[in-house]
Order: structure tokens, then sequence, then C-alpha cells
């Protein structure tokens, strides 16, 4: 593959070449998106500190299921392009560069027909090794339904920090599951302070973001079974503690 140094005519900035450290990938993103577990999954294994980190997210019309809304506070921008959509409410080709703060729902305009789908591409910029923590950081916000009061503001970092883990989950998702567990355990956070209303749990299973994670914990404990294994730490067929 062939990369050429890029800089503009009206400015002195200039797009560096590969460092070397991380092989260049390219994927189909519509391949990618056949095998998604979750609403939000990185396309690239690069989540790193100065990674662009493009996530694919298929919403589809779910009969009998609710996505419910939520708002996301990102530090940084997040940029999405619609790859494909029907019945939704951004069309094909679309790009779209949120505010730091954003409504999130399904985004379809029929949210129960099966044939009503968007999907997206989601990318965010993670931010340099040496940043400052408050420059990169999240916040799940949920609302009543009935007066759209604040009745949760969970705040989290999302530094691309080195994990424990050799495959560690994206933080944004972490930081969802996180958040709703938060509110659908507590019935009291759940009731508004303003008009009383008692608001339904959020529909998490719907987004698929605890499968993501509990995948992600299984992959982990696979990758180190097996080179404890190799290493003969354990004898074949042995289990862990």
């Amino acid at each position: 593959m062939a990369v050429a140094e890029l800089a503009s005519t009206e400015s002195a900035g200039a797009i560096p070449l590969p460092s070397g450290e991380k092989e260049v990938l390219k994927v189909n993103v519509f391949e990618r998106g056949m095998s998604l577990n979750t609403q939000l999954a990185p396309v690239f294994p690069y989540a790193g500190p100065g990674d662009l980190v493009p996530c694919a997210c298929l919403l589809r019309g779910r009969p009998g299921q609710e996505y419910g809304q939520f708002w996301h506070e990102n530090s940084q921008e997040e940029v999405a392009y619609a790859f494909g959509a029907n019945l939704a409410m951004m069309p094909t080709g679309s790009l779209v560069v949120s505010p730091k703060i954003h409504g999130v729902n399904s985004f379809l305009a029929e949210p129960h027909n099966p044939e009503a789908y968007l999907f997206l591409v989601i990318v965010q910029r993670q931010t340099d090794v040496d940043a400052n923590p408050e420059e990169q950081y999240e916040a799940f916000h949920l609302r009543c339904s009935e007066c759209q009061e604040l009745l949760l503001r969970h705040t989290y970092s999302a530094d691309p920090t080195v994990a424990e883990d050799r495959y560690p989950a994206f933080a944004t998702v972490h930081g969802a599951v996180a958040a709703t567990n938060l509110f659908n355990e507590d019935e009291k956070l759940r009731t508004c302070g303003a008009c009383g209303h008692l608001n339904v749990p959020f529909p998490v299973a719907t987004w698929g973001w605890q499968d993501y994670i509990d995948q992600t914990r299984a992959v982990n404990a696979a990758h180190a079974l097996a080179l404890a294994t190799a290493a003969g730490k354990l004898a074949p067929g042995e289990a862990a503690e």
C-alpha cells in the first residue's frame, strides 16, 4: 500500500506518515456489520492514544422491543456517517458531526418495523497519551420520560490507557453498562424528584452492551488460559481456578 504525506497549501500542518508501530488495516464495514453483538463496536483493534476509532452501529426495527432514549456527553466530537438507511431519520450517505452533548435513540422513523434499519459508522478520536484526564471523559445522561428532568449523569474516564486485558472493552460501552446498571437497580433513582413519575428500567438488552462486555470477559479469559496451557502451566484439559 502506497502512503503519501500530504500538507495543505493553506496551512503549515501535515498528515504524518504511519509510525510503523501498528499495521495498516482495512475492513469491509458491511461484512463487519453481520457479526455485531452490540451498538458501537470498534471495527479495528486500535483504541489507544491518538487513535481515530471507527465504531459500527446497526440499529434495526424490533417488533415489541424498545430502544429508549439517553443523552451522551463526550469531551471529543464524534462524526457519524450513514452507510445505509431505510425508514430512518438519517438518509444513506449523510454525515453528521455531533455536538458534545447529544440525544441518542434508534433514529428510526418506525422503530418497531422489521424493515427499518440504520447502519452507521461513528468515529471518535482518542486524546494523546500525555493529555490531562479531563480532556477525555464521557457521561451518560438519563432523563424523566414525563418531564425530562435529569435523573442520572454518570461520568467516566475514556482516557486511552492500557488495560490489563489483552483485548480491553471499548470504554464508551463499558461506561454505558455501568450507568444503566445503576439506573435499573435503583427505584429511587428512577423516581423523578420533579414530577414523581417512576420511570421504567432502561432497555439495555436492546443495545447489546452487556453481551459485548460478557463476550469481552470470556475472550480474555480464554486467551489467558490458552497462553497458560501453551506455557505448560496447566495440563491439557485442566480447568483454571
